[in-house]
């Protein structure tokens, strides 16, 4: 994603916004779904890959998935929500 740099860091990831050098760790979902998004990708594919590797229901997960969207989007972490369900 442009305008920022991540790393790995213990079971999760760390984001650095270049813009104003702020900063947050993302646990390992977090950072799986941050790497995702590296391709743009709908909310429904989001939820294919996810669900293909956690143990969770696609109802779960898409709407967990929408809830931390929209708080990167809060934080300005992403420009704009994928599109989906």
């Amino acid at each position: 994603m442009r305008g920022f740099v991540s790393a790995p860091l213990d079971d999760g990831l760390v984001v650095l916004r270049l813009e104003d050098g702020s900063h947050y760790f993302l646990g390992e979902t977090a950072g799986d779904i941050w790497r995702l998004l590296e391709q743009p990708r709908t909310l429904d594919e989001l939820g294919d890959e996810l669900v293909s590797t956690y143990a969770v229901t696609r109802d779960r997960c898409l709407a967990s998935v929408s809830s931390f969207l929209r708080d990167l989007a809060a934080k300005r972490l992403i420009e704009r929500l994928p599109a989906g369900r």
